[in-house]
């Protein structure tokens, strides 16, 4: 269990007395060969560098206490500690120190990313006994943990890599940071549309929405007679879909835009209704109101189709239709007809979502059912039940539709791609 103490407590000060007002949190074991001097020495050292985290390790039998600066509130910019560190190759054969690699150790922290994007990059702010040599995460380059397989805050174990100058104890303080950019969604020029009813995938200019042409789309093995969801993918460069047989089952394919091929990933357990990807290639679905989970926000997982409910939307009436939202990586949500239309928004980083707001219907017909919605380099384009496109404006609070120009046919799922 993770203690709050102060500098004080290692002087004697009972930890009950100080749990509310201490600076730093404690995991593990604190080598028992410090004294308290050193120990407190060692912790003044490390509030004083600001770093976010530190860690004291015994080489010979591997005892590691690890520390957080409480008084961090970004806690090292994009990154907590979610668990007590360890020393891979403290102890044991290195208990003595000797031979070629007897004085390099390997000090593994489990982290957790809270915000930010990039591969984690370890910042030295100081040490004590020890020499960084630099990072790896198991071994290897770190990689992107930007989301884990539902979209959530992802968790990777980051080695600290360094040598000794003595075999004693030894302190390391290092921050976390981003060794690269924030991924961007990238600008669109061309709007795909796939059918409600029937096997056609349209091309539109993104910006009059002129109609360019016309594919026909193919499932191997399988009927198709509509679709109910299309997405572009900007982590692959490619679109995904959802499709009907003839059978009603709904299956998650790989479109091929070019040729209209559609490559069967897997058969959806339930009716998902619209789908979105987000910047960094998380799938997600809407349940229809046929579906047994209706109105659920779930992730689907891009290899079986698979699905994990991560939230509960609420309002509307007919229709589901959902995009993703670069400005704020969130999941814009539309549904419901004739006045029982709602808005909703989803934040993707803290798994909360808004509560359904009504919009305000700037032309005629703006209320019908929305079948489909993309971001569109500045604003949201959907489709409704009556073969229209709109476009959602305004925001939290004053959201509004409008309708702006025919489409060919009835339009389900749309994207915006490059």
């Amino acid at each position: 269990m993770p203690i709050r103490f102060l500098v004080a407590l290692l002087t004697g000060c009972a930890a009950d007395d100080l749990a509310d007002t201490s600076p730093i949190e404690l995991q593990g074991e604190v080598p028992s060969d410090l004294t308290a001097a050193e120990l407190d020495g060692l912790t003044q050292d490390f509030l004083a560098s600001g770093a976010a985290f530190g860690v004291v390790v015994d080489p010979t039998t591997g005892d590691v206490a690890s520390f957080a600066n409480l008084d961090r509130s970004d806690n090292s910019a994009d990154f907590s500690q979610i668990g007590a560190a360890t020393c891979l190759d403290c102890g044991g054969a290195n208990a003595t120190c000797t031979g070629p690699a007897g004085f390099t150790r390997q000090i593994q922290v489990p982290l957790q990313r809270n915000t930010g994007s990039g591969a984690v990059d370890v910042v030295y702010n100081g040490s004590s006994n020890w020499s960084p040599t630099g990072q790896s995460c198991n071994g290897a380059a770190c990689p992107d943990p930007d989301v884990d397989a539902t979209g959530g805050p992802a968790a990777l174990d980051v080695d600290l890599l360094g040598s000794l100058n003595t075999c004693s104890s030894f302190g390391v303080f290092f921050d976390t940071d981003d060794t690269v950019a924030a991924p961007t969604w990238p600008a669109t020029t061309r709007l795909l549309a796939c059918q409600r009813n029937g096997t056609g995938l349209q091309t539109y200019d993104d910006g009059g929405l002129v109609h360019l042409g016309s594919i026909t789309v193919t499932l191997a093995g399988v009927t198709v007679v509509g679709c109910n969801g299309l997405a572009y993918d900007p982590t692959e460069d490619s679109l995904w879909g959802v499709y009907r047989d003839d059978v009603a089952a709904r299956h998650l394919v790989r479109v091929d835009e070019s040729t209209g091929v559609l490559t069967l990933v897997g058969t959806l357990s339930d009716r998902i209704a619209s789908i979105a990807v987000d910047v960094d290639g998380v799938l997600y679905g809407d349940i229809g109101d046929g579906g047994t989970n209706a109105n659920q926000l779930v992730v689907i997982d891009k290899t079986n189709a698979t699905t994990t409910s991560i939230f509960q939307f609420t309002g509307g009436n007919d229709g589901e239709a959902i995009a993703y939202d670069p400005r704020d990586h969130s999941i814009l949500r539309l549904s419901g007809r004739l006045g029982g239309n709602v808005v909703q928004k989803f934040d993707i980083a803290t798994r909360t979502g808004t509560s359904p707001e009504v919009p305000s219907f700037l032309t005629a017909n703006a209320n019908e059912e929305a079948l489909g919605v993309t971001w569109n380099n500045t604003q949201f384009t959907y489709t409704n039940l009556d073969g229209e496109f709109g476009e959602v404006g305004g925001g939290p609070g004053a959201f509004t539709l409008s309708i702006i120009e025919p489409s060919t046919g009835t339009p389900r799922g749309i994207a915006a791609v490059p």
